[in-house]
Formats: C-alpha cells, structure tokens, sequence
C-alpha cells in the first residue's frame, strides 16, 4: 500500500483524456517500446533541416494538457519541428510509469526519430521530471543529439524529495532515482539549464549545483520571477529556448 502512494506521489497521471487522431495540425503515432508495449506520441514537421527536439512534459502533465497549455501553438509559431511522448501509463501509452520504462521508451522514441530524420539536428529537452529524463537518455546518446535542454532540472529525486518530506521517510520508501547530476557528469555535449529563481517545487539551488558540474560547458539561465509552473510565460525563457536551438 505504501508502495502504491508514493508510486501516486511520483507519477499523479492526469486525468483528462488525450483524443485521438490529435487536435490539427498536430500528428499522431504509437511507437512500440519493451513487450508488447507502446507509447502514444503527438508531432509536428515542416518539410526542412531545421532541428527536430522530442519534449519531456512533466509527472503531471499529459499530451492533452500540453495542448490546453499552448506549447505546441508557441512551438508552430516558433517553426519547431517536434515529437512529444506520453510517457508509459499516461495517456494512451501502454504500461505502467517508472523510470526504467519511462527512460527505455523515451530512448526507443529518440532512435527512431533519429532513423527516420538523420539530416536534422536533434534536442532532447524536458520541463522538472521531463528535465531529469532527457538528462539521463541524452548522456546515453549523445553521438545522436545536439544538445539537451533541462528546464527546472533538479539533482536527483532523492534530493528534491529531501525538500519535501524528512531525510529518513525518503530513503525508507523512495525507491526510483532519477539521478541528474551522475548523469550530466558524464554528458559532453552542449547542455542548457533553466531555472526559476522563485521556484518553490524544485528549488533553484538544483539548477545552480548542476551548472557548477560542468562550468563553463553549460548554460545556465536563472530568471528572477520566475517560479515552478509559470516559467513558460517568461519572454526571456523563449529567446533563449530558440538560442540554444538555432546555436550552431
């Protein structure tokens, strides 16, 4: 039973329903993963070499409330080519959340799109939980990407739940990692942090110890009145998002 709760606490899937065929212009596709599973991913190309990025929403979010958000209106207008994936258990992907899955499928979205799309120069980039995935997969496939771009990334789960809950609950029940900060150690590719100074769910000290880990190879962007959820509406956050994605 306390397995199941902090399981709820990690991963609250929302519970608004994702259509399917997708709002226009948007497309669809569901991508085999591990067994007999697959994920559930929303796109959007335009027929040119401009970079493709794959987008890694947060634990509760989903395709739908990302359409409700605006994102993909501000990635269209941005002329972003993009692939967005739910992750397992959420939305109309199969299977169950966890970060064995969850990382195991983003990786199998990151290939095929690599596959299909060799020509363009590809980001993996993700928003709090989203950020600490693309961390992870991209150290592990950095010959396929450009750049990652971890927006209000934290160090590791343990670390953020830390600031949540007592030391001794976390380490007797929290058993997913999502270890950050080993994973960007052993990143080399160009690596963009953006963090909320005001942030009141992943504080900003994460993102600061991350930028310290490389020095100078990161970019780390801090915007002062910014917090967790409304980082997004910050015209510095865009400027800079379309900077790292248009940097040679």
């Amino acid at each position: 039973m306390t397995d199941f709760l902090v399981r709820k606490l990690i991963y609250p899937v929302p519970w608004i329903n994702v259509p399917s065929p997708p709002p226009a212009p948007l497309k669809e596709m569901k991508l085999p993963v591990s067994g007999n599973d697959f994920i559930h991913v929303w796109y959007h190309t335009d027929d040119s070499l401009r970079p493709f990025i794959i987008y890694l929403h947060g634990n509760g979010e989903n395709l739908e409330t990302l359409w409700l958000s605006g994102i993909y209106k501000q990635f269209i207008d941005m002329k972003i080519n993009f692939f967005v994936p739910d992750y397992p258990g959420y939305g109309n992907s199969s299977g169950k959340p966890g970060e064995k899955n969850i990382i195991e499928a983003v990786s199998e979205l990151l290939k095929w799109v690599r596959e299909h799309y060799p020509e363009n120069p590809l980001i993996l980039a993700g928003w709090s939980l989203g950020a600490s995935v693309a961390i992870i997969v991209g150290a592990d496939h950095q010959k396929d990407l450009k750049g990652i771009m971890a927006i209000s990334p934290w160090i590791s789960l343990q670390e953020v739940a830390s600031e949540h809950y007592p030391d001794w609950l976390v380490k007797l029940f929290l058993r997913e990692k999502y270890d950050s900060a080993a994973a960007l150690r052993d990143t080399d590719i160009p690596v963009l942090l953006i963090h909320g100074a005001q942030d009141d769910v992943i504080p900003v000290t994460h993102g600061r110890e991350l930028s310290r880990l490389r020095g100078n190879s990161v970019r780390y962007l801090e915007i002062p009145m910014a917090g967790h959820s409304d980082l997004f509406s910050h015209p510095r956050f865009w400027s800079e998002f379309m900077h790292f994605i248009e940097a040679p």
